[in-house]
């Protein structure tokens, strides 16, 4: 009888001490792995919003092409009437523009100042408002608010290729 009352003892579970020490070192793991992936999700949404710039614009220069009419892609920033970004695709119909497309981005993304906010497509695919031959950017900035931005580019030139930028290596 005394040995088969050792036995359940051996068999009843974790001690506290066990289960503290456990969810301690899980708690620990936690408040090193929350920074980091709070970077990564921050440098996803930078490089996210980029992507879809590229895709917007290259969906405009391929209607201008199609459709044989010059097409124009604007980007807006947020401002206090609107909570995100736009970018809005215009074919340039006469008399007047006809909005053929709209993206919202995250207001988390800003365009700065000096960025490419603009850009006219020609009936040929061609960037008619560019004119460097090493292209012009449009800036992606992220994320609003945090103490480090960092800029991922699209370069636009002047035969219309666009060039989404993948950010550095040491991106912070």
């Amino acid at each position: 009888m005394l040995r088969l009352t050792r036995v359940r003892r051996r068999c009843r579970g974790f001690s506290l001490i066990e289960v503290v020490v456990v969810l301690a070192i899980i708690a620990m793991l936690t408040l090193v792995a929350a920074p980091w992936f709070l970077k990564i999700s921050q440098h996803n949404t930078v490089k996210s919003a980029a992507r879809e710039v590229s895709i917007a614009l290259a969906a405009a220069r391929m209607r201008a092409v199609k459709r044989n009419l010059a097409s124009q892609v604007l980007i807006t920033n947020a401002s206090g009437t609107q909570s995100f970004n736009r970018i809005e695709t215009f074919e340039m119909t006469n008399p007047t523009p006809t909005k053929v497309g709209e993206v919202d981005l995250t207001a988390s993304v800003t365009f700065p100042t000096g960025s490419l906010l603009q850009v006219f497509f020609g009936p040929d695919g061609r960037a008619t408002n560019v004119t460097a031959s090493t292209g012009l950017p449009v800036i992606v900035r992220g994320v609003v608010g945090n103490s480090v931005t960092n800029d991922v580019n699209v370069i636009v030139y002047p035969n219309g290729h666009i060039q989404y930028v993948p950010p550095p290596a040491g991106w912070r």
